[in-house]
């Protein structure tokens, strides 16, 4: 058995926690969170990270928190493209030392997935791909003396099984979450790294409310799911 049937077999049956992991983490006054993904963090800023800025400028203004919005619609981890794409997508790490440098944030919230399998089938090189994503991205924070909160790839909440090759972003492969976004996640879950404070997985809580954090698009929460993730970020902070 490969590595990427191993996978199948075993991430279905891997239902985790809301909060994987937490080494007892408090946020500390004037704390910098940079937050950085795809469409589904740039949310046109109006989604969970202006959310949580709102909610700690009104419950904890002593704190003196600043959420800052680094999403990208479109991009990915793995540097790869669909065909059909008009252009290459973007790729988290043209831009990343630039970003590190000037956003200068303590801690990072980091939530990539969905774009980084172009809607296809899983394989073993895009699986590398996407764990050499992130584990890159963790090793970049250590020169800025940085930590990551990790939060699990949101699912594609609704299948259309009836998607025939070429798959887009709007014909997905019709498994595309149980079989390739749920491998991602299983990599979040997995990974152990120093940088790492918090893993979060909004998945399983976007997966379980699907009905209500998702209109007709199966891809981008509407702004139940986007609260729904702004709350389990929240709820995970010790203030």
């Amino acid at each position: 058995m490969n590595r990427l049937e191993f996978l199948k077999k075993t991430t279905l049956a891997s239902i985790s926690l809301s909060l994987l992991y937490n080494c007892d983490f408090k946020l500390k006054k004037g704390t910098v969170i940079g937050c950085l993904g795809d469409s589904i963090t740039f949310a046109g800023k109006n989604g969970y990270v202006e959310l949580l800025q709102n909610f700690f400028d009104t419950k904890y203004p002593e704190l003196k928190l600043t959420f800052v919005n680094l999403g990208v619609s479109g991009e990915t981890i793995t540097g790869l493209t669909e065909d059909s794409h008009p252009t290459p997508r973007p790729y988290l790490f043209n831009r990343l030392q630039k970003v590190l440098q000037e956003t200068k944030a303590d801690i990072y919230t980091f939530c990539y997935g969905v774009n980084c399998g172009i809607y296809q089938p899983l394989n073993d090189e895009k699986l590398a791909l996407y764990e050499k994503g992130v584990s890159h991205f963790l090793d970049s924070l250590s020169e800025f003396n940085a930590k990551a909160i990790l939060l699990t790839p949101p699912p594609l909440a609704f299948s259309q099984k009836n998607n025939k090759p070429p798959y887009t972003w709007q014909k997905p492969y019709p498994n595309y979450n149980d079989e390739v976004i749920l491998a991602f996640k299983k990599v979040i879950e997995d990974i152990q790294h120093a940088n790492t404070i918090l893993k979060v997985d909004i998945h399983t809580a976007l997966w379980n409310k699907k009905e209500e954090a998702y209109d007709k698009d199966p891809i981008h929460p509407n702004p139940v799911g986007q609260k729904i993730i702004a709350d389990m970020l929240k709820n995970t902070f010790n203030s």
